[in-house]
């Protein structure tokens, strides 16, 4: 007899919703405002991107399961986030167009989380032994302790606790920093500017998310600060992120050289993003 789980069927439903969200291009203020929860969570009400007249069912048939939302607000009933939600939120798909999206790596620009999380998902694909904690994850957690999350977002981020290595770049008043992970046992902390003491904000954003992936109970280590290349210049902190996430998921007996020089590095993770694209 076959398992009738395997074949199960999505709901319209379901469908619908995720097709508005992934069309809206749904921001993690709308997904703060979802994963807000109060000892009842089906009371919370997920705010509905505009709907658009093209937006259909599962089937492709235009009908009754068709979006109807009003202009202003929330819909009319609650929306509780299935792990598709979740993937789809998540995923934060840009909607520019390349050439758009390569410009973050013109001389002088700050890289933004587009580029930053495109690359580092490529490096810690290298190996099945790693993870990885996007820029939208890590700072849409930020919240009370005393708040609770959707299973479906804790299942995505329990196997943190036994990955052998996990990538987490953050970005706090317009620095990035990369913290890596092994398992629950040690996280080590890159900085491209220390002199400018940013350990200790940038801490309290990775203890809040793994709080709440963990639990509160949990013993988090202290992350280690590694000496790494400091940048000589106000706006290339997000291509040492690159360099050192690159550097950390290398095979240990790779002979490649990344660049170092501003311009060098520039031009190499701006070639890797734009083969990414």
């Amino acid at each position: 007899m076959s398992n009738p789980q395997k074949h199960k069927i999505q709901r319209q439903s379901d469908a619908r919703r995720s097709a508005q969200l992934q069309d809206g291009g749904v921001t993690p203020h709308i997904f703060r405002a979802g994963l807000r929860s109060d000892a009842n969570r089906r009371s919370v009400a997920l705010p509905q991107a505009p709907a658009r007249a093209d937006v259909k069912p599962e089937d492709g048939k235009p009908g009754s399961e068709a979006a109807s939302i009003k202009k202003d607000g929330p819909a009319p009933s609650p929306i509780d986030l299935t792990e598709q939600d979740v993937d789809v939120i998540l995923d934060n798909k840009s909607h520019e167009d390349n050439e758009t999206r390569l410009r973050v790596f013109e001389p002088g620009m700050w890289l933004n989380d587009d580029a930053i999380d495109v690359i580092i998902r490529e490096f810690s694909a290298r190996d099945i032994r790693f993870g990885r904690v996007s820029s939208t994850e890590s700072t849409i957690l930020q919240r009370s302790q005393s708040e609770r999350i959707p299973a479906a977002l804790r299942k995505r981020f329990r196997s943190l606790a036994v990955t052998d290595l996990w990538l987490m770049p953050v970005c706090d008043s317009g620095h990035w920093v990369l913290f890596v992970g092994h398992g629950m046992d040690t996280i080590d902390y890159f900085d491209s500017l220390l002199v400018n003491g940013y350990k200790t904000r940038m801490v309290a954003v990775v203890n809040d998310f793994l709080r709440c992936v963990w639990g509160t109970d949990v013993a988090l280590p202290e992350p280690r600060t590694v000496m790494c290349h400091q940048q000589p210049n106000g706006f290339d902190c997000g291509l040492h992120v690159l360099r050192n996430a690159d550097i950390v998921t290398r095979h240990p007996g790779s002979h490649h050289i990344i660049p170092l020089l501003p311009d060098e590095l520039r031009a190499y993770y701006k070639d890797v993003y734009q083969r990414l694209l």
